[in-house]
């Protein structure tokens, strides 16, 4: 299939040595697109991951001297250099509910998978739905020009999290998996329905995170509600 002996070498390592031969190409070929991928961000946001140039521009702008450390994230975005906060929003769908899920059945779609993607086997790629734009059409370009799918996972976990992915997988008769995962904070984490603020209207997570607040994080938070009334002002409501 035109592997070099590197290629077969680190899938058998990856694998193992009683892996069968449709395995170790599927590795291969994953190998393969995980390195084009890394090319392609370099081709189109310009960014290398040797060089982290987003990381030390963002640090250079907290320098005295220049305009400050950016307070939201709208406004770190407008401060990144041309390109890199050019999000492809125009082929996100509304609710993102990808081809239909099975809670919205209003919103189920058909799609025609071209004859080379018709699995088995079967393939499926992962990413952000908000990726600068070009880079969701490439993606699809180097898979056999699938359409890809977007879903806010709010739909089904409670978390809400923007994603995209691009598939052969069948789409036809979606059903939830049981048991039914929790919705909310609140159903994910019980514990911390006592002590929410009555103010603090998220019945979601935005993000996910797996590390610790560190105490000097936890102490500024404690002492900008203790400083302020009940509710607090809302600046103070989005610090925390």
């Amino acid at each position: 299939m035109g592997f070099s002996a590197d290629e077969a070498s680190s899938a058998i390592n990856r694998c193992g040595s009683d892996a069968s031969f449709l395995e170790l190409a599927d590795s291969i070929r994953a190998a393969q697109m995980a390195e084009d991928e890394q090319d392609l961000f370099k081709e189109i946001s310009g960014y290398d991951p040797s060089r982290d140039k987003k990381r030390i521009w963002f640090e250079e702008s907290w320098k005295p001297g220049k305009r400050g450390r950016p307070r939201t994230r709208t406004e770190y975005e407008k401060r990144l250099p041309l390109g890199r906060n050019e999000l492809s929003a125009h082929s996100l769908p509304n609710p993102m509910v990808g081809f239909g899920l099975p809670t919205h059945h209003r919103h189920v779609t058909q799609r025609k998978l071209p004859e080379g993607a018709l699995g088995p086997p079967y393939f499926y790629y992962e990413n952000v739905a908000l990726a600068p734009k070009g880079v969701w059409e490439t993606f699809s370009r180097f898979l056999y020009d699938i359409e890809p799918e977007f879903v806010d996972s709010k739909f089904f976990s409670a978390s809400a999290r923007k994603r995209g992915y691009i598939h052969n997988l069948p789409i036809d008769k979606r059903f939830r998996l049981l048991p039914i995962p929790p919705l909310t904070i609140h159903e994910a984490l019980p514990a911390t329905k006592k002590w929410w603020p009555s103010w603090d209207k998220r019945t979601q997570l935005n993000c996910l995170q797996t590390c610790i607040a560190s105490a000097k994080l936890t102490e500024r938070i404690r002492t900008a509600i203790v400083n302020f009334g009940d509710p607090p002002p809302p600046h103070v409501q989005q610090f925390v």
